[in-house]
């Protein structure tokens, strides 16, 4: 895997809630996990309580990591900002391991 994950959050009938993430300012490096290993990349976005972002609360993520048929993730965390002030939703590289 190089780069970054695909991500976007999206509502029951798989419309997609608010613009794609932004991509962090990092240099994608490639990540070949070894059988039973992982990958992770970070997800992060202000809290929309605090932001005043307009919000949804997605179905799902949906990660399509080049892909013809996207991973669909069942959300359950709740609101995410989706418009408006501070509604930027990020995303970092690829990283080995399980994730921070």
């Amino acid at each position: 895997m190089y780069g970054f994950p695909g991500a976007a959050f999206v509502d029951a009938s798989g419309r997609q809630l608010g613009p794609d993430p932004r991509r962090e300012p990092e240099s994608p490096a490639r990540v070949t996990p070894a059988p039973g290993r992982s990958a992770w990349a970070g997800l992060s976005y202000a809290g929309p309580e605090i932001s005043g972002a307009r919000t949804a609360t997605p179905a799902a993520l949906v990660t399509p990591p080049d892909e013809r048929e996207p991973l669909r993730v069942p959300w359950t965390a709740g609101e995410v900002p989706v418009g408006g002030n501070e509604s930027t939703v990020s995303l970092t590289v690829l990283r080995p391991g399980p994730g921070a």
